[in-house]
């Protein structure tokens, strides 16, 4: 999956949704929280190092520099929070602990796409390419000469 660098902020739902009834504090442990899921590794609203490997609570409240209760108690809110779009909790968390931003992928933006369709063979080539870190480097080369000069396989 390609890179995250940053997520969707929607500014009325931040300043006028269920989020102001949180404390000031609460609401930026939210956002910290919200952030840490946009970094994880899967990138998919879970906060887990891999599938099957939730992220503890303890790891998670040492990373944010918060307090294990302050972060209990935000999930807490966020579990009884419903959001007003689906009527889903914002958070669920599962029987292994870990823990999902349940709308995260609507908040979140698909990942640009080419003016250029590609065909199946450019589509496996730039999964190798993105999965080897060479597309940052050039992703229009990479993406579109046809050859695999900037991959060594």
């Amino acid at each position: 999956m390609p890179q995250m660098e940053w997520s969707k902020f929607y500014y009325q739902r931040w300043l006028r949704g269920s989020v102001r009834s949180m404390t000031r504090e609460q609401r930026g442990d939210l956002a910290d929280l919200i952030a840490l899921a946009c970094d994880a590794p899967l990138r998919d609203g879970t906060l887990r190092f891999g599938i099957g490997v939730p992220m503890p609570r303890e790891w998670i409240a040492a990373t944010l520099r918060i307090p294990l209760s302050a972060l209990e108690e935000i999930i807490r809110i966020s579990k009884e929070d419903k959001n007003r779009t689906d009527d889903k909790h914002r958070i669920e968390i599962w029987e292994d602990g870990t823990i999902e931003f349940t709308n995260f992928k609507e908040y979140q933006s698909a990942p640009r796409e080419s003016k250029r369709p590609m065909d199946a063979r450019q589509k496996e080539l730039m999964g190798i390419v993105r999965a080897r870190g060479v597309a940052k480097a050039h992703p229009e080369d990479a993406r579109w000469s046809g050859n695999l000069r900037y991959l060594s396989l």
